[in-house]
């Protein structure tokens, strides 16, 4: 089975348990669904999780990029190539746009193989909409250094690897919370990235 075929079918697994495998790194509920006493409407953004094989064709990397400390929105954080959805705009085409703006990948070499369910980010009021993608070699990256600091390609193994996975306490309000996370190249990566991660991980190894 090629690439594209094994990614289609980790996203079209019949009644796959997505919240199931997003809790193994979430924070409770929150996660994914936005308070229905929140007031107004919420931001809506796309993202791609990009993924190409390793030079050996015996893994997948992903795509992930390191926010610059200067940006207003998940400043510093490790995220998928992403942001707002335009107006008038398909989120599959905001997703896209988005990798073409922040890394230079043309979105003619990218094979849209399909979508994760939506998540909601809820410090920045954010309802962003997942789809995956795939380059049969690695991209040839132009950053955006105003929007990327730093660009890290860990494999689906090196995600998977227990080892990799940890946990730390944060401080929220006058207590701490536990926060899982990825541990990539020396960098955390956590909150909605680690959630949708942890659901394609699940869909891979269920595929």
């Amino acid at each position: 089975m090629g690439w594209q075929a094994a990614i289609t079918q980790a996203l079209t697994i019949p009644d796959f348990d997505y919240a199931g495998a997003r809790m193994r790194m979430g924070i409770g509920l929150r996660n994914w669904h936005r308070p229905v006493s929140r007031a107004g409407t919420p931001r809506i953004g796309a993202v791609l999780c990009l993924l190409y094989p390793d030079a050996a064709g015996r893994d997948l990397h992903v795509v992930l990029t390191k926010r610059p400390d200067t940006l207003k929105d998940h400043s510093g954080q490790v995220s998928f190539p992403g942001g707002r959805v335009d107006a008038g705009e398909g989120f599959d085409t905001a997703a896209l746009r988005e990798l073409e703006e922040e890394l230079g990948v043309p979105r003619a070499d990218v094979e849209l193989l399909g979508a994760m369910a939506p998540i909601y980010i809820y410090p920045s009021d954010f309802l962003v909409h997942p789809f995956v993608g795939y380059t049969a070699a690695r991209p040839n990256y132009i950053p955006n250094h105003d929007e990327v600091a730093r660009i890290l390609e860990p494999t689906l193994a090196h995600l998977a690897d227990p080892a990799h996975q940890k946990r730390e306490a944060r401080p929220i309000n006058n207590g701490t919370f536990t926060a899982p996370y990825f541990a990539v190249e020396g960098f955390q990566v956590w909150g909605a990235t680690a959630v949708l991660l942890s659901e394609w991980l699940g869909r891979w190894a269920e595929r």
